[in-house]
């Protein structure tokens, strides 16, 4: 374990790497998942359609699927409303838009059958530009707790990320800029490869 002091403060580095080994990290994660541009492109078609019912139902499916919990979507359609899934995604969504993600994700909390970890894998696909994910692999190894507070400071630490990424003009295998998303699915396969 890595002990970093700075002036008056002590930190425990929980995880190092190159950021230029980034990208090869993204791809990895993407090669592991193909359905990811899938699922994003259902985000857009969402947001882009105003949240109607029965899409956002397939949106759930979508997600929890991609997250590996499937029935995690029949919990959430079978103890919420299709109404109030919708609702609850529209009012996550203009919370974001707004610049207020924990208040995004406290909104997604509201649904019965969704914690942290699968509330911030939706809130990722309605906006990868804002939101990543904070799974049990990414708090139990980085020490970020399943809380709002918890997400609000793994998105500032993301975000520091990806703009030293900006800044050193590293961009994604695709050659497109990086997103914040895209740093914590690269973060995810750091971890991964580490337990490996």
């Amino acid at each position: 374990m890595a002990i970093l002091r700075v002036s008056d403060s002590t930190s425990i580095v929980r995880l190092s790497f190159k950021i230029a080994e980034l990208p090869a990290y993204l791809q990895k994660g993407l090669d592991l998942d193909e359905s990811t541009p899938e699922v994003e492109r259902a985000g857009r078609e969402l947001v882009s359609s105003a949240f109607p019912e029965n899409l956002t139902a397939d949106f759930v499916r979508m997600v929890c699927y991609w997250g590996g919990y499937a029935g995690i979507a029949g919990k959430v359609l079978k103890h919420n409303t299709k109404a109030f899934v919708a609702a609850t995604m529209r009012r996550a969504f203009d919370l974001t838009q707004q610049g207020d993600l924990k208040a995004a994700l406290d909104a997604m909390l509201c649904l019965n059958g969704l914690a942290v970890s699968f509330a911030s894998k939706h809130l990722k696909f309605l906006d990868p530009n804002k939101h990543v994910v904070l799974d049990s692999i990414i708090s139990e190894r980085l020490g970020y707790p399943r809380t709002t507070d918890g997400y609000g400071e793994f998105v500032a630490d993301c975000a520091s990320i990806l703009a030293a990424v900006q800044s050193a003009k590293i961009t994604r295998p695709d050659g497109h800029p990086f997103r914040i998303a895209d740093i914590e699915m690269a973060i995810f396969q750091v971890l991964r490869s580490q337990q490996q």
